[in-house]
């Protein structure tokens, strides 16, 4: 865990956690965490061959105001062999373009009817399928999407010592 990354890790440390803290918690805090996350997207860039995990993207694109480098990452990363993982609690908050550019959703339950219509939506296949799964999904379990050929798969869990 670092506030202080290096886009040319050693082969050793193939993980890095990039969390700089919110030093204060109002404008000037959000802007100083800002930019530290905006100065690693653009060193991971210029490196290229990342792999990254946002969590939580609705903070960091909305919060933050990173939306217009994640949706780079996400149209033009490839090229320069990056891929953007990301997790959010605010699906339907979140820009369009993650959405579009995903090949892969892991959507799970959710009961509010706006947010359940638009995790449908965005799930690319029978919507009326996945309109009827995600507020009926158990804990820990998830209703996946493959955007490209439009598969829907529900997670089973079992827990040890149930059937």
């Amino acid at each position: 865990i670092t506030d202080d990354f290096d886009p040319e890790a050693e082969s050793d440390e193939s993980r890095v956690i990039f969390r700089p803290r919110l030093s204060a918690p109002d404008e000037k805090g959000l802007a100083k965490q800002r930019r530290a996350f905006e100065a690693m997207l653009f060193e991971v860039w210029d490196a290229g061959g990342w792999t990254l995990y946002a969590d939580e993207i609705w903070y960091l694109a909305v919060r933050l105001k990173l939306s217009t480098i994640f949706e780079t990452f996400w149209s033009a990363g490839r090229s320069n062999h990056i891929t953007v993982v990301a997790a959010t609690q605010l699906p339907v908050s979140i820009p369009l373009m993650a959405f579009d550019q995903a090949t892969h959703l892991f959507l799970f339950r959710n009961t509010d009817r706006y947010r359940v219509n638009r995790m449908a939506e965005f799930a690319g296949a029978d919507t009326e399928l996945a309109r009827y799964i995600i507020p009926r999904l158990p804990r820990h379990e998830f209703l996946y999407s493959d955007t490209r050929t439009g598969t829907l798969l529900r997670s089973k869990v079992i827990l040890p010592g149930r059937s």
